[in-house]
C-alpha cells in the first residue's frame, strides 16, 4: 500500500500547478483521511483557485482529524476512534 505524501502536492503547489497540487492532497488524502497536513494545504490551495467556500469546508475537516484537534485545543478527540469530535472548548 503506497503511504501518503505531500511532497508532489508542494512542488506543484509551489510551481504555480494549483490544480496539480489539489489533485495529489486529494489522492494523500484518500489514502489516510485523518492526514492533517494534506486537509489543511488542500484547504488552502482550494482557497488560492477561487473555491473558498470549498476550501473553508476542507479547512473545517481539520477539527475531525484527532490530532490536530488535541493539539489545538479545539475539541476532545474520542482516542478510541479517529476522527471522532466530542466537544467544543471555548474561552
Amino acid at each position: 500500500m503506497r503511504k501518503p505524501d505531500t511532497t508532489l502536492a508542494r512542488s506543484s503547489k509551489a510551481n504555480g500547478d494549483i490544480a496539480g497540487a489539489i489533485e495529489e492532497f486529494q489522492k494523500a488524502i484518500e489514502l489516510k483521511p485523518d492526514f492533517e497536513d494534506a486537509h489543511y494545504n488542500l484547504g488552502i490551495a482550494l482557497r488560492a483557485q477561487g473555491k473558498a467556500e470549498a476550501g473553508k469546508k476542507e479547512l473545517e475537516e481539520l477539527t475531525r482529524c484527532t490530532n490536530f484537534g488535541r493539539i489545538c485545543g479545539i475539541e476532545e478527540a474520542d482516542p478510541r476512534r479517529s476522527g471522532s469530535v466530542q466537544a467544543a472548548k471555548v474561552g
